[in-house]
């Protein structure tokens, strides 16, 4: 039974599964209100990039499921993004500014750089429900080597 097969098969289900709860909004926190440049608010897909980027590969007797994007462990483990203020966030800010009073937005506005705070949204997991399929997905393999005599 040639076994990289069934660890490439594991492996692009494991990616499929890993997608398919981002395209399906099964990420926490989930976003807490519809961004019109959002995919109907999903959380983590905006141009798609990143669940796109998602696949496996397999080295050896084992399988990594992962992506490349640079921006991809900020989304899974969160943290702070310390930028320069863009002119197009400057007139944001002075917009909410002059729309509130807020000074904290007077204070964005005129800052050079700011923080801004991402949170931790894990996506990169398989839980149980995905380890049973991909043991029953095995099975299945197995099964149908037994069967061609392999």
């Amino acid at each position: 039974m040639n076994t990289s097969l069934i660890y490439k098969a594991i492996g692009n289900s494991a990616a499929n599964r890993i997608k398919q709860r981002i395209k399906q909004n099964r990420v926490k926190p989930a976003t807490k209100k519809v961004n019109k440049k959002k995919q109907n608010g999903t959380t983590l897909v905006q141009s798609g990039n990143l669940v796109n980027s998602i696949s496996s590969v397999v080295k050896g007797n084992q399988i990594e499921v992962g992506t490349n994007l640079k921006y991809a462990k900020i989304h899974h483990f969160g943290g702070i993004i310390n930028q320069t203020v863009t002119p197009r966030q400057r007139k944001f800010f002075w917009a909410r500014f002059l729309a509130t009073g807020n000074e904290m937005w007077k204070f964005s506005a005129l800052a050079q750089k700011i923080n801004i705070p991402i949170p931790a949204r894990p996506y990169m997991y398989l839980d149980s429900g995905d380890i049973s399929y991909l043991r029953g997905q095995i099975g299945r393999m197995v099964q149908k080597g037994i069967e061609n005599g392999l």
